[in-house]
């Protein structure tokens, strides 16, 4: 989870912000959430294996952090809820 969120603030966010977008679309899934089905995967043993676990506020800071680009760009947020799993 951290790792996740370290990932995002060291890898993602500078490139968008070099990128200075118009438009910003947040696709947003929650499938990396903690208790989410879509959260765990299986190894070929059939053992379940740790999912990234975001916690409600992982969530939150995310959007801050895509928000903030947005913002020092002039650029409109657009954020769409995903599906779910039927």
């Amino acid at each position: 989870r951290g790792e996740w969120m370290q990932r995002l603030r060291d890898r993602v966010l500078p490139p968008l912000r070099a990128f200075n977008p118009d438009l910003l679309i947040i696709s947003a899934g929650f499938d990396a959430a903690n208790h989410d089905v879509g959260n765990q995967g299986v190894n070929r043993q059939g053992h379940r294996l740790a999912g990234v676990n975001l916690q409600a506020e992982d969530y939150e800071e995310m959007t801050a952090h895509l928000c903030a680009v947005a913002t020092s760009c002039g650029a409109r947020v657009v954020s769409v809820l995903e599906g779910g799993y039927g």
